[in-house]
């Protein structure tokens, strides 16, 4: 699945802006850093707790953070209903190479 530009989908952390099933970015008030299982949801459809890592963060202004995220090892069934999750809750017209 390509980097999907994403509408209207959350974490415990923030907004997700774009998503992949290798990863995503994540918008939000405070620093991100480190290892934690994050549930994502949108559109009445959750996926989670599903295990992250960022791989960076940076500040977008004094009260905005914006951080990439890596996925660990999913199962399948984490694999496809993040892949729902991302098809529903996907922006039209915004695709980004992965």
């Amino acid at each position: 699945m390509p980097r999907l530009c994403m509408e209207e989908i959350t974490c415990p952390l923030g907004t997700v802006v774009d998503l992949s099933l290798a990863g995503m970015r994540v918008r939000g008030a405070g620093e991100m850093s480190g290892v934690q299982n994050l549930t994502l949801s949108g559109f009445g459809i959750e996926a989670g707790p599903l295990p992250t890592r960022v791989v960076w963060c940076r500040t977008i202004d004094r009260r905005m953070f914006e951080a990439g995220f890596i996925f660990g090892k999913l199962s399948v069934s984490q694999r496809n209903r993040l892949s729902e999750l991302a098809l529903v809750g996907r922006r039209c017209n915004c695709l980004s190479a992965a």
